[in-house]
């Protein structure tokens, strides 16, 4: 039976811009055979920076922390796209209620006469 070694999990500094300083040797410096990562031209300056260090940063992990870091998104992305339910609507029934009663079809058609009457106008 082969043992493994387990290495102590890579903390990244918390700052918006890493420092190699801040790093482990194996994860400050990307291997300069990769090319450099390719990043949607439609994406702010600054998020498209941030997006390139992220990955510069990722290309030396472990396999099992960018597992880690890949659920850590997947998490986070799966909270910030929940929709909330709007609950049931009201019903649109009775709305108008607290407008009394509707005007009856003979009240209309006068309205409509007096209206009409004067229509069109020879004054004009």
């Amino acid at each position: 039976m082969q043992q493994i070694a387990v290495q102590e999990p890579v903390t990244l500094p918390e700052a918006n811009t890493p420092t190699e300083a801040a790093m482990p040797a194996e994860i400050a410096a990307p291997p300069a055979a990769q090319p450099p990562a390719a990043v949607d031209p439609a994406v702010p300056a600054e998020v498209a920076a941030t997006i390139k260090v992220v990955l510069s940063l990722t290309r030396n992990m472990p396999a099992v922390y960018k597992a880690q870091l890949i659920s850590d998104l997947a998490t986070s992305l799966g909270k910030d796209l929940t929709v909330s339910v709007p609950g049931p609507r009201r019903s649109l029934r009775g709305i108008c209620a607290d407008l009394g009663p509707a005007p009856s079809a003979e009240e209309i058609d006068e309205a409509r006469r007096e209206a009409w009457s004067n229509f069109p106008r020879e004054d004009i």
